[in-house]
């Protein structure tokens, strides 16, 4: 795990270091019929990393050719995890995919 440090009037703040990512699905042309047999076990895996802050939000555009999944976490090595383990990446609903550091700057000020 990996920390940062603050020194803040003498006191030491320890903190786990969070980065943001963007995971990128390329989705089967038929990703709608190819679904169906996993989407419940894909969701199930989604609400673990959901239960734990590492998923901020998800889904897949109007015409389904691709899905993204926003990710909070440590590391890029969480996100492949995601991805081995994924329905739909075993099944292939997920053709292809891509892992994008994405540097969040709303969420320091709202």
């Amino acid at each position: 795990m990996l920390f940062k440090i603050l020194i803040f009037n003498s006191l030491f703040i320890t903190y786990a270091f969070m980065n943001h990512y963007i995971l990128k699905y390329h989705l089967h042309k038929d990703s709608l019929i190819k679904r169906e047999a996993h989407r419940a076990d894909h969701f199930n895996l989604i609400k673990e990393y959901k239960a734990t802050d590492e998923i901020l939000l998800g889904g897949a555009i109007s015409n389904h050719t691709e899905a993204y999944i926003i990710f909070k976490c440590e590391s890029q090595d969480r996100i492949e995890q995601f991805i081995e383990q994924d329905p739909y990446v075993k099944y292939g609903v997920a053709t292809t995919w891509e892992i994008k550091p994405w540097n969040m700057v709303t969420d320091d000020i709202i």
